[in-house]
């Protein structure tokens, strides 16, 4: 969620830079769209484990020979897990993951930076 409103926040100036001159803003545009389409694909996954796979995953019977609950516990907590570290593997699935989003966040910046300095340099 941070890093979605990240690229919401920077969105405006990632387009602004489009109409730098040499070619920049067109890369910082790029890199941003390509960004933020990675970003919303992955946690569009996430949403659809999260709300299909607890639907999917079976519950576990209780054992008979626990005396005490701790496995009867164990395994009622177990579908649970089982969903988050899907939602966890899931970048990783699709291909990317949360260091790719955040040095790609980052590589947007700087080319918004670059291009502005750029096109001020140009100007003066």
């Amino acid at each position: 969620l941070i890093l979605i409103n990240y690229y919401i926040l920077t969105g405006p100036v990632a387009l602004a830079c489009w109409a730098l001159p040499g070619g920049v803003g067109q890369k910082v545009v790029s890199q941003w769209f390509k960004g933020f389409c990675s970003l919303l694909f992955v946690q569009g996954v996430q949403l659809f484990i999260l709300t299909t796979l607890p639907l999917v995953v079976p519950s576990f019977p209780n054992l008979p020979t626990d005396k005490f609950g701790i496995v009867d516990i164990f395994f009622a907590q177990l579908p649970r897990v089982i969903v988050l570290m899907a939602v966890v593997q899931a970048p990783k699935m699709v291909g990317t993951g949360a260091t790719k989003a955040i040095a790609q966040a980052g590589k947007v910046a700087g080319g918004a930076v670059v291009a502005v300095g750029a096109a001020a340099y140009s100007i003066v």
